[in-house]
């Protein structure tokens, strides 16, 4: 095996010195006057000229900001209930009368329309799925709610039920 003078690991280590040496050169003669020149720091300020923003509107009143209840459910649900049972003059709030619970609500009709002709009061039914209930009311006075009662049940032979007013049980839907 004979080799060639021209690929000895000489030669081709400065070979490969010239290569890169012109590479270099080329690199600095294509980036050097780039950078040199005078209207390279001009290039930036060259463009539209901008203004300065304007600063945000002055409110004179601005909105209150309330802050949310932080009570606990507990707390709340029991600040309800005192306020469902508070007493009107030594009284509860309001009561109704329950006349009836049908399954029928035909015959909870029925028995709204004998009862509305007797005039007494306000007569309404109130259906839960299958349960339908008349009731008569709300009055404010427990007394006066009694004295209808009464005389419903010897008007229609019925047994009454005489109930605090619970809009979510009682009122109309």
């Amino acid at each position: 095996m004979t080799t060639s003078s021209e690929h000895t690991p000489e030669t081709q280590r400065r070979r490969n010195q010239w290569i890169g040496a012109v590479a270099l050169l080329a690199l600095a003669a294509l980036i050097l006057p780039w950078l040199l020149t005078p209207e390279f720091e001009g290039i930036e300020r060259r463009g539209p000229d901008l203004r300065p923003i304007q600063d945000a509107p002055v409110v004179l009143n601005p909105p209150a900001i309330r802050e949310p209840m932080t009570a606990p459910f507990a707390e709340q649900q029991a600040a309800l209930q005192a306020g469902l049972n508070a007493p009107i003059g030594g009284v509860l709030a309001s009561h109704v009368i329950q006349l009836g619970a049908f399954k029928d609500r035909a015959n909870a009709e029925s028995l709204q329309t004998r009862v509305d002709a007797l005039d007494l009061g306000r007569v309404y039914v109130r259906s839960e799925g299958d349960v339908h209930r008349v009731l008569m009311g709300p009055w404010v006075d427990q007394t006066a709610a009694q004295t209808v009662a009464t005389e419903v049940a010897k008007a229609l032979s019925l047994t009454p039920l005489l109930q605090r007013f619970d809009v979510r049980m009682h009122g109309p839907q």
